[in-house]
């Protein structure tokens, strides 16, 4: 009971710190009015695909949209998400607090130093900027978080955790994208480290549970995830450009401005601003120090947070694989691992 009380205090504590930054953004994003319309045309037709009506002219009314949030938005009243759509992306992520507290708790053995991981979390930078409105990624990063603890979990000597592993790697399938393209490196990165081959197969089972949910439905958001990813292949050069300056009918060419348009030093600047951004990345560059005194998890945590930064960097980098997403926008998939080592660390030294 009283654990329980502690992870409201949990909540309460992320929510005030988050909503204190974001609350004067929190009517930004067109992301928001995206998954406000598919909540109602989901709501009123009840069934999937959502089909929006015409108002997007280069593409089909038919969304292959990943229907994980769009579904779970559809369960809150129509007036209840208008009002209040700002909070619900700071809400999930609250849910994600509560579990850094959690398994904080478990690490210390102590309420202060788990809370103290949750504040952290809250007041991330970049969290609190790409949080901002309403958006699929915090319940993405719920749901992968719960993926790869329960695969740690199965292949570590609980052979009850292959269920709830095969059911988080559905709902990350049918949610969120960026989420599940983390894990096309992570799990191969993670079977060589922990010489397991389980976490491939944990991958495999994810995306034949998947099939055999909805087939014709499966194929439907894997082309449509061939169809971004292909589009940002070959346009990722633009990203950011200016409508006038950079068109190749009223633009003054060769100007190009945009993301990728700066210099090498100036993106490498840029992403190390945010990596060092996370105050709690210091125990981890601390780690391999002191690695052998690390236990087991400490150690798993160490290599988790390694291989996201290790694929973030090669995204953002390397122009092959741009296509995929900004770089930066993985190492949020990192936030977690990083504060357990660093509580790990903490916890050992007091």
């Amino acid at each position: 009971m009283l654990l329980f009380s502690w992870s409201l205090a949990a909540f309460a504590l992320f929510m005030g710190l988050r909503l204190t930054h974001a609350w004067f953004s929190r009517a930004r994003g067109c992301d928001a009015w995206y998954f406000l319309m598919c909540a109602e045309e989901l709501r009123s037709r009840r069934r999937l695909p959502v089909r929006l009506p015409s108002l997007y002219m280069l593409e089909s009314d038919e969304q292959s949209y990943p229907p994980g949030f769009m579904v779970f938005c559809a369960l809150f009243p129509d007036s209840f998400l208008k009002k209040y759509h700002w909070g619900i992306t700071h809400a999930v992520d609250g849910l994600l607090a509560c579990a850094l507290f959690f398994i904080g708790h478990a690490i210390t053995g102590q309420a202060v130093p788990a809370l103290w991981g949750v504040a952290v979390y809250a007041l991330l930078p970049a969290l609190i900027g790409e949080y901002c409105c309403l958006t699929s990624r915090p319940l993405g990063c719920l749901f992968q978080f719960a993926f790869v603890l329960f695969t740690y979990g199965w292949l570590h000597g609980n052979s009850w955790f292959l269920v709830p592993t095969i059911f988080f790697g559905v709902l990350l399938l049918y949610t969120h994208k960026l989420s599940m393209q983390t894990l096309w490196f992570l799990f191969p990165f993670f079977a060589i480290m922990d010489w397991n081959v389980g976490w491939l197969f944990a991958l495999f089972f994810a995306y034949c549970g998947a099939f055999l949910v909805r087939p014709g439905y499966f194929f439907k958001i894997l082309r449509g995830h061939g169809d971004i990813v292909r589009f940002w292949h070959k346009n990722w050069p633009w990203l950011g450009a200016h409508q006038v300056n950079d068109s190749p009918v009223y633009g003054t060419q060769p100007l190009r401005a945009g993301y990728y348009a700066r210099s090498l030093p100036s993106l490498v600047l840029a992403f190390a601003k945010i990596v060092l951004s996370n105050l709690a990345i210091a125990f981890t560059m601390i780690a391999p120090f002191v690695y052998s005194h690390l236990d087991a998890f400490a150690q798993f945590c160490f290599w988790w947070v390694l291989g996201t930064h290790i694929w973030a960097a090669a995204i953002e980098f390397l122009p092959f694989l741009r296509g995929i997403g900004l770089g930066i926008q993985y190492l949020k998939y990192a936030y977690l691992p990083t504060i357990f080592l660093a509580e790990a660390g903490i916890s050992a030294i007091f």
